[in-house]
């Protein structure tokens, strides 16, 4: 498997750090600027940057919706691309197109019942990460590729490495960290122009209680066993056998067959390819499959009965096998017997007739020596 050499530091995302692209990777990524660059001069209709309004000092908003947004429209000159709460609507998510209204809406201190606000850069929303392949640069220094990279938007580079019977090598290949929401088709190496396309990450399973959503290091729940999903000691010696805590079936929870860890997969696949948060993805997979086949609920339903149904036929099928060698076994073992008792039923038969020649052979013995006796001369 493919193992990745980190690089140091990340630089902070600026006001003037955001990057739109003439071309992009992914049409069907509501990030992407809505109009051509050539035709949008003044640049109202570039790709989305998320800003995040929140109380100033991290004090929560006032659960007032139409306030905010009626100040959010006057701070910005206008209608934005759209928002989303958080945090059960102490925090804002913008999204916003146009460079001339995210520098009005940095400034916005106050909301019209005069609250005090502030609006920042979202800190997680405005990067994207994406893959490209070099063997140009596989002996070149990764920090040396970044500082290279860096007037093209990139803010860090992750190399793919891959295992020999020498150790770790490099390869061509590389994992760019990159500012925007929309990364682009390709990033020049010097006069070289490398296509890009989508880096999926791994589902976030936690290694510690082996639910997915989080990370060990920030686990708050107690610490499972890999194999059976029980909390106990020696969890690395459980002899128990394999059962999975997310999906309630006979696996290990870290299997890649397990129906939640493909569900999972396909939320973050929606999640890159259109650029959405995570919840928003997880809730258009979940719209998608209740159009498609029926209930949200029936589709996961039917994932976790797909396998038990397998494995119920696969035990039956067991089951019958061994009843078949049974029956074969019983069937050999009759036939043995049957064998036996012929064998024993002619040995009888011999022994009868010896039996029945001795005793033949006895009374002419017996028959003989009476005849002579009678035939011998008397002595007086």
């Amino acid at each position: 498997m493919a193992e990745i050499e980190p690089v140091g530091k990340k630089p902070d995302i600026g006001p003037n750090d955001s990057f739109n692209y003439e071309n992009t990777t992914n049409s069907g990524n509501r990030n992407k600027r809505t109009l051509p660059i050539f035709l949008d001069h003044e640049n109202r209709y570039g790709n989305v940057e998320f800003l995040l309004l929140q109380g100033e000092n991290n004090a929560p908003l006032p659960s007032k919706p139409f306030v905010i947004g009626k100040s959010v429209e006057i701070a910005a000159g206008g209608a934005i691309a759209g928002a989303t709460s958080e945090s059960r609507g102490t925090k804002y998510t913008l999204e916003v197109r146009g460079k001339f209204q995210v520098e009005k809406l940095l400034k916005l201190k106050k909301l019209i019942d005069d609250t005090p606000v502030e609006v920042i850069y979202h800190p997680t929303r405005n990067i994207r990460r994406c893959v490209v392949t070099c063997w140009d640069v596989a002996d070149v220094d990764t920090i040396e590729i970044c500082e290279n990279l860096r007037e093209q938007g990139v803010l860090n580079v992750n190399r793919i490495t891959r295992r020999t019977p020498k150790g770790l090598m490099n390869s061509g290949s590389m994992i760019l960290t990159m500012k925007g929401t929309v990364p682009p088709n390709f990033v020049k190496f010097g006069q070289l122009r490398i296509p890009t396309r989508l880096y999926y990450p791994s589902p976030m399973l936690c290694y510690k209680c082996f639910s997915y959503g989080h990370t060990k290091m920030r686990c708050t729940g107690e610490e499972k066993c890999k194999n059976c999903s029980e909390t106990h000691e020696n969890t690395e010696t459980c002899g128990k056998p394999a059962y999975c805590g997310n999906c309630k079936l006979n696996h290990q929870p870290i299997s890649r067959e397990c129906p939640v860890y493909c569900v999972e997969k396909e939320i973050i696949k929606i999640k890159i390819d259109e650029g959405l948060s995570y919840n928003e993805a997880k809730d258009a997979h979940k719209s998608r499959v209740t159009t498609s086949k029926g209930t949200f609920s029936n589709t996961v339903q039917q994932r976790l009965i797909n396998p038990q149904i397998e494995e119920l036929t696969k035990l039956a099928k067991q089951r019958e096998d061994e009843r078949k060698k049974i029956l074969e076994e019983n069937e050999d073992m009759r036939k043995q017997i049957s064998k036996l008792q012929q064998a024993l039923k002619r040995t009888m038969e011999k022994q009868k007739k010896l039996s029945e020649q001795l005793r033949q052979q006895i009374s002419e013995e017996k028959h003989t020596q009476k005849s002579k006796y009678l035939a011998a001369p008397s002595k007086n």
